[in-house]
């Protein structure tokens, strides 16, 4: 689930960066898991002009608590500061209950599920949980997306007795421009 959580995130900042014709690059830092709960190994490449992400994950035990994703962004201004824009905690097994009923999330399920086996129900059950060569469909993107640099630090939390205990956490940085070819066009 707190996969599913980081890679829905990853689907949102990623697709949230092509439908328009976008050139998107991101790559993640300061990956932080607890080890006595999950294992985790992340890698993003630059494969034929696109982020290709691989995630192997050993959940080592059953996650019977409500699960939480906590999204806080902030974009680079022209002095390299980077200023704070969002912040945003979703009940992960709410969005996970609701996914047929949404066609935004509906659609971001699909792409995952076509390279991943992450669960997509609470409670989440110990296993091995993984996602192969994702690559974000660009199509999947709208085209009022902003061009800059971003950074989003992306945390999957439990509650266990009304206290947040962390799982996973991660930092991911975000460039956002348009192709080469579409930037002719216009300038």
């Amino acid at each position: 689930m707190k996969l599913t959580i980081l890679f829905f995130v990853l689907a949102l900042v990623g697709s949230a960066l092509s439908w328009g014709g976008y050139k998107i690059n991101f790559e993640h830092h300061d990956l932080e898991f607890d080890e006595n709960i999950i294992n985790v190994d992340i890698s993003m490449k630059r494969k034929n002009e696109q982020t290709v992400v691989n995630v192997r994950s050993e959940l080592l035990e059953n996650i019977e608590d409500e699960l939480y994703a906590q999204f806080s962004t902030y974009e680079k201004d022209s002095d390299g500061v980077y200023k704070h824009l969002v912040n945003a905690t979703l009940n992960a097994c709410n969005i996970l209950a609701r996914v047929k009923s949404h066609p935004i999330l509906r659609l971001i399920i699909k792409e995952l599920l076509k390279s991943s086996n992450f669960p997509m129900a609470c409670p989440i059950k110990r296993g091995l949980y993984y996602m192969k060569d994702f690559v974000l469909n660009e199509d999947m993107l709208p085209p009022f997306i902003p061009l800059g640099s971003f950074m989003s630090i992306i945390r999957i939390i439990r509650m266990v007795d009304d206290e947040p205990q962390a799982i996973v956490s991660v930092r991911v940085m975000t460039e956002i421009d348009y192709p080469k070819e579409r930037k002719s066009r216009f300038f």
